[in-house]
């Protein structure tokens, strides 16, 4: 069985976050990736993904490596990010 870690995305275009499953194996470029082109189907008419995205940790400010997991980080659930 696969952990996974609950993350909050949030939206700036439309002030909107959604909650996401993603695997504690899984690197942060794909999450961003996933994540990115999911807003894009969520918020079509306000988002429109260009693979230049990336998501932020909201707390830090700070874009993760894109290489590291999800585990390796050590996000744990609720952990909030924003698509920059």
């Amino acid at each position: 069985m696969t952990n996974k870690t609950l993350i909050y995305v949030k939206l700036p275009a439309t002030g909107k976050g959604y909650d996401f499953w993603v695997p504690d194996s899984m690197a942060m470029q794909d999450v961003s990736q996933l994540v990115c082109q999911a807003m894009q189907n969520i918020e079509s008419d306000f988002f429109l993904y260009t693979g230049a995205q990336t998501l932020m940790y909201e707390r830090t400010g700070q874009i993760q490596d894109p290489g590291a997991t999800v585990g390796e980080i050590g996000f744990t659930d609720g952990d909030a990010f924003v698509v920059v």
